[in-house]
């Protein structure tokens, strides 16, 4: 997996962090509905990733602007995470 171990995607973008922790977050929620186990590493990723996201986030919710971040990705991963954490 091209995760950091402080739970940041490698590229160091706040939205290519989000398109990834969405993605997996899909994934568990996925394996959830459907008695799928999935392996630790996954989990453990994904919630670092999760955590990382809220680190990132300014007092009005919103992802940090740099590199290649916009503002259309910013309640996307905060809501499955509710979901899925």
């Amino acid at each position: 997996m091209q995760i950091m171990p402080d739970g940041v995607h490698w590229e160091q973008s706040p939205m290519y962090h989000n398109e990834v922790l969405h993605c997996l977050l899909d994934v568990i929620l996925l394996a959830k509905r459907n008695d799928i186990a999935l392996p630790d590493v996954i989990l453990r990723q994904t919630e670092k990733m999760a955590m990382a996201d809220v680190a990132w986030l300014k007092p009005d919710h919103h992802i940090v602007m740099m590199g290649t971040a916009t503002m259309w990705m910013c309640g996307t991963a905060s809501a499955w995470r509710r979901i899925c954490f």
